[in-house]
């Protein structure tokens, strides 16, 4: 998957060190679990990733570079929850924020979505403190669905619906 800026390739053993250096920010951890991974833990968590892309053919985690350096600089997800619903996510290094690259990115995770027939919705979870991702949902036409929590945090839940 590519969009004007980015390419979207599926994360494999070789980039774990791109992994970790966002599951080690501080700055990128506080609106997604509220703490930082230790090398150890991050490295548990990507076996599970690679799992996950190893078995899912045109859904998974996606590692973003960009298109005119090939330089790293966050990830993207789109994983199946059920039969017919995924979560999408993404999540970006700091110094890549504000540059208009999560828009670019949930509106190719929803239009690639729309392009599995097997897939009918989309969800996406994010810290209510988190109000550039709530306006890029909102604007890909997600709907709150409820407030609660995620994995002890505050959580907003949003829903995009493909078939009813």
């Amino acid at each position: 998957m590519e969009t004007k800026r980015l390419i979207f390739e599926k994360f494999e053993q070789v980039d774990f060190k791109d992994y970790f250096r966002l599951l080690g920010d501080k700055m990128v951890m506080k609106m997604i679990t509220g703490k930082v991974f230790t090398e150890a833990e991050a490295k548990e968590k990507f076996k599970t990733v690679l799992q996950i892309n190893e078995r899912s053919g045109k859904t998974g985690y996606f590692k973003l570079v960009e298109k005119h350096n090939l330089r790293f600089i966050g990830l993207s997800k789109i994983i199946l929850e059920d039969k017919n619903e995924a979560e999408i996510g993404y999540s970006l290094l700091p110094q890549f924020w504000g540059m208009g690259y999560g828009s670019e990115i949930s509106e190719k995770l929803v239009v690639h979505s729309r392009n599995l027939d097997f897939i009918h919705s989309l969800f996406a979870i994010i810290d209510p403190e988190n109000s550039a991702s709530r306006k890029i949902l909102l604007k890909s036409k997600f709907q709150l669905t409820k407030t609660g929590e995620y994995i002890g945090l505050p959580a907003e839940f949003y829903t995009l619906k493909f078939l009813e």
